[in-house]
This record gives structure tokens, sequence and C-alpha cells, in this order.
């Protein structure tokens, strides 16, 4: 499942790059000063707030260390459970306000393209640069999973012209996806781990206290 999910990773990334530059030019083009000026701001300004707001990911991935040195794994998987859902509902939120807007804006036919595709540069954009600041496969593997929601959300709309809640459904699906094989994945190395006798694994995701610090190198 790792291999795959690697083999599929740079494919997205080039996508949501590409994409987001094609959609820059396009919309240039078509005088939408007002939604590339919205979509450069949120980038450079939302990076810090998306970093606070992970903050709670450490008051819940602490005690998880916690109660596994103390023996308590049961609690331990389950603090660390809620964890990942933190994380994953707040990329989902965050990728669904950025699309909802972004359609919202759309009024003729021939925006809807690169209106999309500046949208999915805008919404994994932050959270791909805070993945780049990590060694670890977790944060990779999350953002691999919102990349799969956004670009089934584009299809959904470019193809079925879907209701918002039905494109909404299937993002949620597909995060919910990712959620479960992350909860697998954390609970199989635990249970490698105390055969082991090893450190309880921390689950995959951001290291909001690192990437703040790296945003204000002067402090």
């Amino acid at each position: 499942m790792i291999a795959f999910v690697r083999s599929l990773m740079l494919p997205l990334m080039i996508l949501n790059v590409v994409g987001a530059i094609v959609a820059m030019v396009w919309l240039v083009i078509l005088d939408q000063w007002v939604t590339l000026g919205i979509g450069i701001a949120l980038l450079l300004f939302t990076t810090l707030a998306l970093c606070l707001a992970l903050m709670p990911w450490l008051f819940l991935a602490a005690p998880a260390a916690l109660l596994y040195d103390k023996g308590q794994r049961v609690l331990a998987l389950l603090f660390g459970g809620l964890a990942l859902l933190y994380v994953y509902g707040l990329i989902t939120a965050w990728c669904v306000a950025v699309l909802w807007y972004s359609m919202e804006r759309v009024t003729i036919a021939n925006l809807l393209i690169p209106t999309f595709l500046w949208s999915f540069g805008v919404a994994i954009g932050p959270w791909a640069y805070i993945a780049s600041k990590e060694d670890g496969l977790g944060s990779s593997f999350t953002i691999f999973f919102a990349q799969v929601g956004y670009v089934t959300t584009g299809l959904m709309i470019l193809l079925g012209h879907p209701s918002f809640s039905d494109v909404m459904g299937a993002f949620i699906v597909v995060m919910s996806i990712g959620l479960i094989i992350s909860l697998i994945f954390v609970g199989e190395t635990s249970r490698r781990a105390s055969i082991s006798d090893s450190e309880f694994v921390i689950p995959p995701s951001f290291d909001a206290s690192t990437l703040t610090s790296d945003l204000h190198p002067g402090e």
C-alpha cells in the first residue's frame, strides 16, 4: 500500500504545481484578478494560521505517548486516533471551504476549469509546504489523500455537475479512507513496537510546533 501511494505522490504533486501555473495564466487571460488575488493572499498568509490550528494535535498526541509509556496502550491508541481524526478533519474543512468559495466565483462555463485548478493549488499548497518541512511519511500520506479527494471532486464537477453536498460527501469519503488506513498503520506499528519493546509511534501527521518555529526563525 505504501509503495502504491508513493508511486502516485509525484504525479499528483506535479499536477498540483503545473495546474496552478496554468490556472494563473488562464485567469489572467480571462481578467479574473480578484480570484487570483484572493488565492495568492491565502497562499501567503494561511500557512501560519493552519500551523496554529494544528496545535491541538499536540495536546492529543503527547498524552498518547505518555499513556503508552505507562502501559495504557488502549488509551494511548484512543488519543492517537483522536489526534489523527483532528488532522484529517482540519484538512477536510479547509479544502471543502476553499472548493466551495472557488466554485461560488464561477459565473460562466469557461471559468470552471481554471478556477478549479487554481483552487486545487490554493487548497493543497499550504499543506504541501507544511509536509515538506517533515521527514516522515505520515504527513505526505495525509496530503496524498487530500489530493486524491480534491481531484475526485474536480472530476465530479467537470463531468457530472453534481450538488455541492454530493461533492463534499465524496471528499469526506476519500479522507475517511485515508484516516482508516492511517489508524490501521498506527495500530500495527504499535503492536510491533510492543513486541520489540520499543517506543510508541505517535500518529503520523504534522509537527505544528516545529513548523511555527520555522516560520519565525528569529524567535
